[in-house]
């Protein structure tokens, strides 16, 4: 009887052992199903924030590219007065600027296959790219036109 008993209480302690496991595991299971959906749910909405940054960087840089477009024809226009020898450099001047112009609307038109991983480094060169542009363009406006 005494070995019926401690079979019993081995066989009890077994199955308690082994319920508790269970419980156990279907405590992990349970949250880790709750954070795979949160991280689902995350990744899904960094996916449309990077889908909204990319369409509002485009149209920002589409706009900037457009005003370039305008200032660049004012400063062909306005090299009238130019004796012939000064309005070459200054058509070769002005030529380059477009060129560099051109070159960032192609990029910007390239953009859409631009990997995530990459996007920050391509908006940042961009910007460089469109701030050295822009301040070439001011500048040129400015200069005696004497170089």
């Amino acid at each position: 009887m005494k070995t019926l008993l401690v079979g019993i209480g081995a066989l009890a302690m077994v199955v308690t052992t082994h319920f508790s496991a269970f419980s156990q595991e279907d405590k992990r299971s349970a949250q880790a199903r709750k954070e795979f959906a949160e991280a689902k749910k995350n990744l899904t909405k960094a996916k449309i924030d990077s889908a909204a940054d990319f369409e509002q960087f485009k149209l920002e840089a589409e706009n900037k590219i457009e005003e370039n477009k305008k200032k660049i024809t004012e400063l062909r226009l306005a090299d009238a007065d130019l004796s012939l020898d000064l309005k070459k450099k200054y058509d070769k001047k002005i030529t380059a600027l477009q060129e560099k112009n051109n070159k960032l609307q192609k990029q910007i038109d390239e953009s859409a296959d631009t990997k995530t991983s990459k996007w920050t480094e391509f908006k940042k060169e961009f910007n460089q790219d469109m701030n050295e542009l822009t301040d070439a363009i001011k500048n040129i406006g400015r200069r005696n036109h004497t170089e």
